[in-house]
């Protein structure tokens, strides 16, 4: 098993699954003020990887790690700014920093493991049929 993919190579497969990674008002409400890095850290190292059905980052079959998290929040330099990668104690710090907004809870942390549960996140049932789009409102 390879290293974890947020998205399929073929979207497609998945039509009915909305594309992207979408944050409602609680999780946005609970991120407010909190700072860039820990908004970038929860959308792109966690969110990013969650099951849609269930809510859980990692878990059964997966290799979801504070690798796979560095990996997807590291952020290169360029003229002038400075690159960031976090090192696992800071991970550790914004994961209970996430934990104590409500919007995380920690199922296993292990040095090569790490499985959690994203609270307030909205949660898709994938055997549901895709919603009909509306015809737009023309009467403006």
């Amino acid at each position: 098993m390879g290293r974890l993919q947020p998205f399929d190579k073929d979207p497609s497969m998945h039509a009915h699954i909305p594309v992207g990674i979408y944050l409602n008002a609680a999780e946005l409400s609970a991120l407010a003020g909190e700072g860039a890095d820990l908004f970038h850290f929860y959308t792109f190292g966690i969110r990013a990887f969650m099951d849609l059905e269930t809510g859980r980052v990692g878990g059964t079959g997966s290799t979801f790690s504070y690798q796979t998290m560095k990996f997807q929040t590291m952020r290169p330099a360029r003229p002038g700014v400075g690159g960031v990668a976090h090192d696992v104690q800071k991970m550790r710090r914004m994961l209970a920093r996430l934990v104590e907004l409500g919007l995380l809870e920690r199922l296993a942390d292990t040095s090569h493991r790490l499985e959690l549960h994203c609270i307030k996140a909205d949660r898709v049932l994938i055997d549901q049929e895709p919603m009909e789009e509306e015809e737009p409102c023309r009467d403006l």
